[in-house]
């Protein structure tokens, strides 16, 4: 029985079904995260792409030419001067956090507006997010941020401290 191929989804949405497609919509940021999820490994090592799969298995996520090193492997040029991988590891997991809870693809796509403590919470609200999903656990909603847009996701306790005494 054949294999089923999955697509990687690359810039503006495109599904990449073979490595043309993957250079000409290349999104360093997705392949690095692709990377570091195991996602590219599956993908390349699926479509017998066996120079690019032992090239990127001799990489490390720590390595701070990561992405750099990835663009070189697939021939393309991109700036990665805004890529941090800490950064997209802390995303991929926020990810397969909200993935345990719900497979809804707009919920999955508001991942980065979604709190999952209290320091996540602070830094939306302080990035001036209008919209904010708070994901589990117990948050404090501070009163000097108005017009700020609170969702519960699976079922969060919110402290709203008393505007009088």
């Amino acid at each position: 029985m054949a294999k089923v191929k999955i697509p990687l989804e690359v810039a503006d949405g495109f599904m990449a079904r073979n490595i043309d497609e993957l250079k000409d919509n290349f999104d360093i940021k997705k392949i690095v995260g692709y990377f570091l999820d195991g996602k590219l490994h599956k993908w390349l090592g699926d479509r017998y792409y066996d120079d690019e799969l032992e090239a990127i298995e001799k990489l490390s996520e720590t390595d701070e030419r990561l992405a750099d090193k990835l663009c070189e492997i697939f021939n393309v040029v991109q700036d990665t001067s805004s890529i941090v991988v800490g950064e997209i590891s802390k995303s991929n997991e926020r990810l397969d956090v909200i993935r345990e809870i719900t497979d809804d693809d707009k919920l999955i796509n508001q991942a980065d507006r979604i709190a999952r403590d209290q320091e996540e919470l602070d830094q939306l609200v302080s990035a001036g997010e209008k919209k904010i999903y708070l994901l589990e656990g117990t948050f404090e909603i501070n009163l000097k941020y108005e017009n700020v847009k609170y969702i519960g996701l699976n079922s969060p306790i919110a402290h709203i401290p008393s505007k009088t005494l």
